[in-house]
């Protein structure tokens, strides 16, 4: 089997043929122009039979223009035709393509008897498990099969926190409440973690011994608890979170409420 007998080798070499033919500077544009339009017309006889009136409707000429761009290619050597005789007969047109056109092999290439190594599988980075639906903009790059972690350095000083958890010791900025008096009742009674939660963040107003407790389950703990106690001794538990807030800030800058006297 030939090289131009295969289709696959015969596809390459019409369009090597087309690709001499475009760049050929001595044609005409129409001559380029009908050479690129039978290379879509040969087919596996290598051959094609469109009439002269075919070719001038779908190039929008004349069919002595056809005539005279035909008589180029073949005086080029691009191009056979073969001349039917006989009305309701086309001419037959036929490239003139090498026997190996470039690119194209004979004959598919064998090897000597060795076997060439295959090549060198890609190293990749494994990709990690995280589905990437639910993963962070700080995770989205597959580094590594661990998932990513956030790490503060050591040198880097964390911001300081008022809130004291149960159980910790206590900071010296923890807050404390103002009345030690009433503190103490609180930790006998409830003890230290939970009087560190519930009671001092609470603020302590003198005038009428009230405990304001900005969040409500504050204040609903302590009235479960040792509501009754302080009820006993004219203290009351209100849960008043603008009160709170105006107390806090009027303490804060000047400390302007004074301590009750100590409880009997």
């Amino acid at each position: 089997m030939t090289a131009l007998s295969d289709p696959r080798h015969f596809t390459a070499a019409k369009l090597a043929w087309q690709a001499r033919v475009i760049v050929d500077p001595d044609l005409g544009q129409l001559a380029r122009l009908l050479a690129c339009h039978l290379t879509h017309m040969f087919g596996k006889s290598q051959s094609t039979w469109p009439a002269q009136e075919t070719l001038a409707r779908a190039l929008s000429v004349t069919v002595r223009s056809i005539r005279r761009a035909t008589e180029e290619l073949v005086k080029a050597g691009y191009l056979t035709v073969r001349i039917s005789r006989g009305r309701g007969k086309a001419n037959i047109y036929a490239p003139v393509l090498s026997s190996a056109p470039n690119g194209v092999p004979s004959e598919p290439p064998h090897s000597s008897g060795q076997v060439e190594p295959e090549p060198a599988a890609e190293k990749r980075t494994p990709v990690s498990s995280i589905a990437g639906k639910r993963r962070t903009w700080w995770a989205r790059k597959a580094d590594s099969g661990v998932p990513p972690t956030l790490s503060v350095p050591e040198s880097t000083p964390l911001p300081p926190s008022g809130r004291v958890q149960a159980g910790q010791p206590r900071g010296a900025t923890a807050k404390r409440f103002a009345e030690e008096a009433v503190r103490q009742v609180a930790a006998r009674a409830l003890g230290e973690p939970a009087t560190i939660s519930y009671l001092d963040p609470a603020v302590w107003r003198p005038d009428d011994r009230t405990i304001i407790c900005r969040l409500g389950v504050a204040a609903k703990a302590l009235h479960d608890r040792i509501g009754r106690d302080l009820d006993r001794i004219g203290i009351r538990i209100i849960h008043d979170p603008e009160s709170h807030q105006a107390l806090s800030v009027a303490t804060s800058v000047g400390g302007v409420h004074a301590l009750s006297p100590c409880l009997r």
